[in-house]
């Protein structure tokens, strides 16, 4: 589908190498995004996370960045096309180099990060990169991300539930601690394969969990909890 139509805004993505997906919207809804003013997008693709906060805080001005010059266009696109234009910008730059760029310290940040191992690659490079732990290791995500953060920022991302430990183990040891989390179930019956996560740079003394179970019956049948989470954005909702 190289269109994607949300309630207020639509996302073109035939030059993005990773289209929506249910990951996406899932931390997009989830997102802490109350009492802040700024927000940093890392790895933004097609902007779908911007702009699911930009509709939900109306005071928050969001900063993405991208690798992938195609994708930072359409993500640029996709942004001046919707009602939130001038609170949004794009930047085509890896992570890395861009902490070098900017003195700035955002309140929150987000990202869904690529995740693959060695063994995983496919015969697209923007897809690999996208995708491939290599572009964007656990390490170098929490261990440059204090230089962009607040005192009092939040950092939430989405992951599978196989590698949560893996990283709480590398945010813990640059300072970040884990404040709340959420199982994301698929269906009744079925295992949590990913996991929503927020992390925080001040001391947590009781972690929040709790699980999300999208379907509970046939396709599309949504639970009650899926739907109130997304209803703002799901189309069919």
């Amino acid at each position: 589908m190289s269109v994607f139509r949300f309630k207020k805004f639509s996302i073109h993505q035939d030059r993005c190498a990773m289209k929506v997906g249910t990951d996406g919207v899932l931390l997009g809804a989830w997102a802490a995004v109350d009492n802040a003013n700024s927000a940093l997008d890392i790895g933004s693709g097609t902007g779908l996370l911007s702009l699911m906060m930009a509709q939900r805080n109306p005071e928050l001005q969001i900063h993405a960045i991208e690798i992938d010059k195609e994708a930072s266009q359409q993500c640029f696109e996709n942004f001046q096309a919707s009602p939130w234009g001038s609170r949004l910008q794009v930047e085509c730059i890896s992570f890395q180099d861009f902490i070098n760029t900017t003195t700035k310290k955002w309140d929150l940040v987000v990202c869904n990060p690529p995740y693959f191992q060695a063994g995983m690659l496919s015969d697209s490079q923007p897809r690999n990169t996208a995708r491939h732990a290599s572009s964007l290791s656990a390490q170098d995500l929490f261990g440059l991300l204090p230089s962009v953060a607040s005192a009092g920022c939040r950092f939430s991302l989405i992951i599978p539930l196989a590698i949560a430990s893996h990283y709480c183990s590398i945010a813990n040891g640059y300072g970040w601690n884990l404040k709340r989390k959420t199982n994301v179930i698929t269906a009744i019956g079925k295992e949590p394969q990913r996991v929503l996560m927020e992390f925080v740079l001040i001391p947590v003394y009781e972690v929040r969990t709790d699980n999300l179970i999208i379907e509970i019956g046939g396709r599309n049948i949504w639970s009650e909890e899926y739907k109130n989470l997304t209803r703002a954005f799901h189309p069919t909702l």
